[in-house]
């Protein structure tokens, strides 16, 4: 039985059903090679030893150019006299070596999730275009709003920017489904929000265009990204994100404002976030009742206010509670 590659490119050898020969014991399967794979973890320091075969590593159609460089070598590379690569990787790379060498070995791997990112890497290490190619692949099908933290994390741990582009492109694409619910804003710094956003000064995106339906998820999204992270948010990356916000909800608008109080009453300050926290403080009066709803946590943030801030607050509040009540008594009116 013959299987095809798994990133539709046609194979060059036929590919048997049974287990990779690496797999098998070394002395029957005539193993000429050794690899060692060093895990530092922590304080821990541990080695796994895979017992392989140079004609699969170096010369099959599926074969790394890090080991065909190796064994052309042997002047140069001291591994030849040792019969063993000695090779450091990260758990998570170490962890998905064995599908490396399924893959090379004429094998279908079962790439997963939780592999993907690091098979990509592994790739990239090895020099093997063709697992990169299906794993980023892979990515692209597989990714979606339940799992995009598995792939960011790992991204970020692996410094894989050919992921984490592709989990920019995601979330731009589903910005408008995103929920502060999703394992993505648990675990996102702001930095990835302005880049997918298209603010960021660093990587140039498109910036994205928010319509007023779409400024309350996102608000609570930047809220929620913006407030774990408070301690090392800098002013830029607070405004530039918060710039995006057509309106604010009342709900979440005290808690911006207590962002914006960390960065004081500097003149930056003020030129950069002065029009968003007179919008957020629109927000709060013109939404008055909610006012009457604060929970202990956000009356402490209000009772920190100065009272030129709570005076501003009441007034504002009182004004739109009473064009309300206004509004209620001729519709009152209107139906007698």
């Amino acid at each position: 039985m013959v299987t095809s590659l798994m990133n539709g490119v046609e194979d060059k050898m036929e590919v048997e059903t049974t287990r990779p020969k690496w797999r098998d014991d070394p002395a029957e399967s005539f193993s000429d090679w050794k690899i060692e794979i060093v895990v530092e973890e922590g304080d821990s320091k541990y080695s796994q030893i895979y017992h392989v075969h140079k004609t699969f590593l170096a010369h099959g159609p599926r074969r790394c150019e890090y080991f065909t460089k190796l064994l052309r070598s042997e002047e140069v590379f001291k591994e030849n006299h040792s019969g063993i690569s000695q090779i450091t990787l990260d758990p998570l790379s170490a962890k998905a070596f064995p599908i490396l060498l399924d893959y090379v070995y004429g094998f279908n791997h079962s790439i997963t999730t939780e592999t993907a990112t690091a098979l990509d890497y592994l790739g990239d290490y090895f020099g093997n275009s063709e697992l990169q190619t299906f794993s980023i692949q892979f990515g692209y099908k597989d990714m979606s709003l339940d799992n995009v933290h598995v792939y960011y994390a790992h991204a970020e741990e692996l410094c894989n920017e050919v992921i984490m582009d592709v989990i920019y492109m995601f979330l731009k694409k589903h910005i408008n489904n995103v929920l502060p619910t999703h394992p993505i804003v648990e675990c996102s710094n702001p930095h990835l929000w302005t880049i997918v956003l298209g603010v960021s000064t660093i990587r140039r995106f498109e910036r994205i265009s928010i319509f007023l339906y779409d400024s309350y998820p996102l608000a609570r999204v930047i809220e929620k990204v913006c407030k774990r992270h408070k301690d090392t948010l800098d002013i830029a990356t607070f405004a530039a994100l918060t710039d995006l916000l057509i309106s604010v909800p009342p709900s979440i608008a005290l808690s911006f404002l207590e962002l914006i109080t960390q960065f004081g009453d500097s003149e930056e300050a003020e030129t950069l976030l002065g029009l968003f926290k007179v919008r957020c403080m629109s927000s709060i009066t013109r939404g008055w009742e909610a006012l009457l709803h604060l929970d202990d946590e956000q009356l402490g943030i209000l009772k920190q206010k100065s009272p030129e801030f709570l005076l501003d607050l009441m007034l504002k509040s009182l004004k739109e509670a009473s064009l309300d009540l206004q509004q209620a008594m001729r519709r009152a009116e209107g139906d007698y």
